[in-house]
């Protein structure tokens, strides 16, 4: 079992720089990248709370991208 992330939280899991009520001072930026990177590679990414667990799931194509969609890091909008 774990601590489920609170429901005012969920929408901002995938938020450059946010961190939990329980965050652990690495700077709210894993699940951004993790996101960032699925996306640039034509996937998604999502939560779910499923019971007492926190559950992530990720897609993929089947396929690559013929031509690779890597943009460029997005700048800080919050700076």
């Amino acid at each position: 079992g774990g601590n489920l992330v609170p429901p005012d939280n969920r929408e901002k899991l995938f938020d450059r720089f946010f961190q939990g009520t329980q965050s652990h001072g690495f700077g709210g930026l894993g699940l951004w990248i993790a996101k960032w990177i699925v996306e640039q590679h034509g996937g998604t990414i999502w939560y779910e709370a499923r019971e007492n667990h926190n559950v992530f799931h990720f897609t993929l194509p089947h396929e690559p991208p013929s031509h690779p969609k890597i943009a460029d890091i997005p700048p800080d909008s919050e700076a």
